[in-house]
């Protein structure tokens, strides 16, 4: 008896939609699945079962001939393992394919770097048994109040350019502490060079990769970075030529009394979607070791 199962199922709302199915005789290999959160194709964990359609009907036919496909590159001689490859690398190339015509703005590449940079900070200092906490404590790309959420301390992270003397804040809920968690914002400041001589954001990709080195926690990075805001899936896939150099980093902690905000308890009703910008100058008073969350 295989390893695993494939299956293609109808979709009992769609005559024409089909769903894949994949089922493991080890549960745990199901955290090895390549499985982003994307608009267009939908990855659930139900019950131990992985499952995988498409919610556009213009994406229906070209979606059944990709699992057709992957169905019929398997037989009875293919191990879980090559399994687990061609899964993940089906639909990674799906996502090249889609996004093939998009590339990455140089202020998103800058952005994702700087939380990279965080996990590669936070993967260096501490135990491997820790890593999948950190990855899972990435909060992308789930709709969240802070771009990390552990277990005593969220932390926000910011990237700058070299001129730059303020920070932009996106929302009314973005320096929101959560109950009972301190709030932390983090500051990098960068050189960028649009048409830089290395791939930085690929660079660090590879570091981090490197590091986890277990598939599982390999997948769930991926699976964080290919989602619909960036799709990001590495060099391999998404080569750029950004340059980035770290000219120096702040921490800040910010205190829900004093740090400058706008808080929203203090908004009157109907506001939302508040987007602001804070001096760096006012900021120094709350400035702390840059060790402290890293």
């Amino acid at each position: 008896m295989k390893d695993y199962q494939l299956n293609i199922i109808q979709d009992r709302l769609s005559p024409d939609r089909k769903i894949l199915e994949v089922r493991f005789n080890n549960k745990d290999n199901l955290r090895r699945l390549f499985s982003p959160k994307l608009k267009y194709i939908h990855f659930s964990k139900i019950d131990g079962v992985m499952l995988v359609d498409t919610v556009l009907d213009s994406l229906t036919k070209s979606f059944n001939n990709i699992i057709y496909s992957l169905k019929e590159r398997i037989d009875e001689t293919t191990s879980v393992e090559e399994f687990i490859e061609l899964f993940n690398r089906t639909f990674k190339d799906l996502i090249k394919l889609a996004s093939k015509d998009k590339k990455i703005s140089i202020n998103t590449a800058r952005g994702l770097y700087g939380e990279m940079l965080f996990i590669l900070g936070k993967l260096e200092n501490c135990g491997k048994e820790q890593f999948e906490e950190i990855l899972q404590a990435w909060r992308r790309p789930a709709p969240s109040m802070h771009d990390f959420d552990f277990g005593d301390y969220c932390c926000e992270i910011k990237t700058i350019s070299r001129k730059s003397t303020s920070l932009r804040i996106n929302s009314e809920y973005q320096l929101e502490a959560l109950p009972n968690k301190k709030l932390y914002l983090k500051c990098y400041r960068f050189d960028n060079i649009p048409e830089g001589k290395k791939d930085s954001l690929g660079i660090i990709f590879l570091q981090i990769l490197e590091l986890l080195k277990s598939p599982d926690l390999i997948e769930i990075f991926y699976s964080k970075c290919a989602n619909d805001r960036v799709n990001y899936l590495g060099p391999k896939y998404t080569p750029l030529d950004y340059e980035f150099t770290l000219l120096n980093e702040s921490t800040y902690e910010v205190n829900q009394d004093e740090f400058p905000r706008i808080k929203l308890k203090d908004l009157s009703p109907g506001l939302n979607d508040v987007n602001y910008n804070i001096d760096l100058s006012v900021m120094e008073n709350f400035k702390i070791s840059n060790g402290h969350t890293t």
